[in-house]
């Protein structure tokens, strides 16, 4: 017998004070990133014997990947908390573990996000609109690039450290709609003083980079300044799309493929959101006065979906979500909204599938991904304004297959979004 000797001690778990003045420090050691900043090599080595402490050997686990890290003067509600309590709330009483990849691990990856933040800062600072549109691709490319990352290296520690037969949870997502609705957010007049004038210069700074007439853009005819914003939109559409031509988002985009295909190999079950970008349309409709706004195809498609993973969209009630994406490779829909606060999303809807795959896997050891998808779908309805099957899992019945399966379950209509980016 090979006997593995350790010639280091674990870090010490954050204690009190820090966790009153750094954040929300979970269980989980990735959490605890910003303490050990200098030290991360170890702090893989210790995530990696607590995953393996947490999954090995353990059939039918739902894992949820998601960020559950907030600073200590986060006031608001957290991502991930809130997609395990719809997992549970929708009926899930197996095991279920919160991984927290709310920050990267790998220095590589981290050196991305600084990229990201460098190029945030300086597409602003630049006189030139050819400099300025080349820093603004700089930073969608990287920004998606470090989404893309920072969740593949979570997913292939998850792959090593002996997840079996069982279904992981993310309702995360990035694409180039989600990067264009960034900028429009932040031209929004809201808020404090400040941040209306941060939206002044945002806009001003959009009008200078994509060439904009500002007499034009400022015209009381809406029908002169709409065409405007519209044509400015096109523009900012365009070159923020192109970040998929990149052939470094290429590489993360297959380095993230790969990763999946390892887990779901292990007969696991990765289901991804697929993202609230469905209504990107209608707010550049808005933003541009009511005026047409062309856009590439696929700007609402999720970084993180491909053809192997299970892609869950949003159901309100036995119709499609106004807010939910399209993409051809969405599977299943089910129930978007979270349960609390009128809250809805896909971020919601991708744990009742993910519950519920996870018990099949439970139910059914060593059998593929695509097997146990293919049991789930045998049990759904189908409604006829729904191009997919629909999931329903009734919190009030009991955790067993072929249960609660209903499409009569409806979300809170015209809710607001919970945080997060699915």
């Amino acid at each position: 017998m090979n006997l593995v000797v350790r010639t280091r001690l674990p870090l010490a778990a954050p204690t009190a004070e820090q966790r009153a003045t750094v954040g929300r420090l979970t269980e989980d050691p990735a959490s605890w990133a910003p303490l050990h900043v200098d030290r991360l090599e170890q702090l893989r080595e210790d995530r990696a014997d607590w995953l393996h402490g947490q999954l090995a050997g353990r059939a039918g686990q739902l894992v949820v990947l998601d960020s559950f890290f907030a600073p200590a003067d986060f006031a608001g509600s957290l991502h991930g908390p809130a997609v395990c309590q719809t997992a549970r709330t929708a009926g899930f009483a197996g095991p279920l573990v919160a991984v927290d990849c709310t920050f990267s691990l790998q220095p590589e990856t981290r050196e991305t996000m600084h990229r990201v933040e460098v190029a945030d800062s300086l597409w602003r600072q630049q006189s030139s609109p050819q400099l300025a549109r080349a820093v603004l691709r700089e930073w969608a490319v990287e920004d998606r690039c470090y989404a893309l990352g920072r969740v593949a290296e979570h997913v292939e520690q998850l792959a090593t450290c002996g997840l079996r037969d069982s279904a992981v949870n993310l309702s995360l997502g990035t694409n180039s709609a989600s990067a264009v609705r960034k900028l429009l957010a932040e031209t929004m007049p809201v808020g404090s003083p400040e941040q209306q004038a941060r939206a002044g210069r945002t806009t001003v700074q959009l009008l200078q980079a994509f060439e904009g007439d500002v007499g034009r853009f400022l015209d009381p005819d809406p029908e002169v300044s709409g065409k405007e914003r519209a044509a400015l939109l096109e523009r900012m559409c365009r070159l923020l799309h192109s970040a998929g031509a990149d052939e470094r988002w290429q590489a993360a985009k297959a380095r993230y493929d790969h990763a999946t295909e390892q887990l779901e190999a292990a007969h696991n079950s990765l289901v991804v959101a697929a993202g609230n970008e469905g209504d990107t349309a209608e707010l550049l409709g808005q933003w541009a006065l009511g005026h047409f706004v062309a856009r590439p195809d696929g700007m609402e498609a999720n970084d993180f979906v491909n053809a192997r993973v299970t892609v869950v969209g949003a159901a309100d009630g036995t119709r499609a979500a106004d807010y939910t994406s399209a993409d051809p490779e969405l599977d299943v829909y089910a129930d978007g909204s979270a349960g609390e606060g009128g809250a809805c999303g896909t971020s919601f809807a991708a744990p009742r599938v993910a519950s519920r795959l996870a018990l099949l896997h439970a139910e059914a050891p060593g059998s593929s991904s695509e097997a146990v998808e293919q049991k789930l779908l045998a049990l759904c309805r189908q409604p006829g304004a729904l191009q997919r099957p629909l999931v329903v899992f009734e919190s009030e019945d009991p955790p067993a297959l072929g249960r609660g399966l209903s499409a009569e379950r409806t979300a809170a209509p015209g809710a607001a979004q919970a945080p997060g980016v699915s």
